[in-house]
């Protein structure tokens, strides 16, 4: 019986831990989609679109929307934004190191 009752006071203890009211970290990712979103686009012109894009310059990683449009000939970024909103110039996009998208258009 008192192995019980010890068994008992413990699934009751741990089920009493909870997550809620603790929010999860919101990482830089999440928080440049939001910045930005007003200006990504995936159905303005056909064949044009505007994305979320990252790239690492010199080691940190910076935050920039590209517009891409086969007929609209626009020019690349030359500027971005880092995780604590600091404006950087990186000049072209080919000083820029694994470029990926964060958030694009659904094929």
């Amino acid at each position: 019986m008192r192995t019980f009752a010890i068994l008992l006071l413990c699934i009751s203890s741990l089920a009493g831990c909870s997550k809620s009211g603790k929010e999860r970290p919101v990482n830089c990712d999440e928080r440049m989609i939001k910045k930005f979103e007003d200006q990504l686009s995936c159905n303005g012109y056909p064949g044009m679109y505007t994305v979320l894009m990252r790239g690492a310059y010199q080691g940190k990683a910076v935050y920039f929307v590209e517009t891409a449009c086969i007929a609209c000939n626009t020019a690349p970024p030359s500027k971005g934004t880092r995780c604590d909103d600091t404006e950087v110039t990186f000049g072209s996009r080919d000083h820029l190191q694994q470029v990926t998208v964060v958030k694009g258009c659904p094929n």
